[in-house]
């Protein structure tokens, strides 16, 4: 069941435009280290209320392996916390980039606060074309919500729905 929106999703583009669908929060330790952040939830994100668990979250848990990292050392979130599906009919799969706008706001009240409530995080790790845009500051950047660590280097990788 998807879980219910919070108050800082009212002034959401999606939402006021009706794509945005549910609230999927970032998950991980408080004491994480290294972040990492993906465009947005899937339908099966939405469903379950946790980010990376659909296809592309099987592929991002090998790639965690295969880099030596456990998924419950790290934390894990998206730019968007909102699924955006492709089209209002539920018949069209799929889902689609969030917009600017989208991603501006959903940084700004929910992922610049989350981040820079771990106190140990010291690496973020962009995955996918709308996370590193927002890491590379081409939409909004950690300074919306002050510094994160001592380190903010975002470390761009590919997303696993795209391969």
């Amino acid at each position: 069941m998807p879980l219910p929106l919070p108050p800082a999703c009212a002034g959401c583009p999606a939402q006021a435009s009706g794509w945005g669908r549910g609230y999927v929060p970032g998950c991980g330790p408080q004491n994480a280290q290294v972040a990492f952040v993906g465009q947005g939830p899937g339908e099966q994100e939405h469903w379950a209320g946790t980010p990376f668990v659909g296809p592309s979250g099987v592929r991002f848990n090998g790639w965690l392996a295969k880099a030596g990292f456990q998924r419950s050392a790290v934390w894990v979130d998206n730019v968007v916390r909102c699924w955006l599906p492709k089209s209002v009919d539920p018949a069209m799969l799929g889902n689609r980039p969030p917009t600017p706008a989208e991603v501006a706001h959903c940084t700004r009240v929910h992922l610049s606060h989350s981040l820079a409530a771990l106190p140990n995080l010291r690496l973020v790790i962009t995955v996918g074309m709308a996370a590193a845009d927002w890491g590379l500051g081409r939409v909004a950047t950690m300074d919306d919500a002050g510094t994160v660590g001592d380190l903010w280097l975002p470390f761009p990788l590919a997303s696993g729905a795209s391969m």
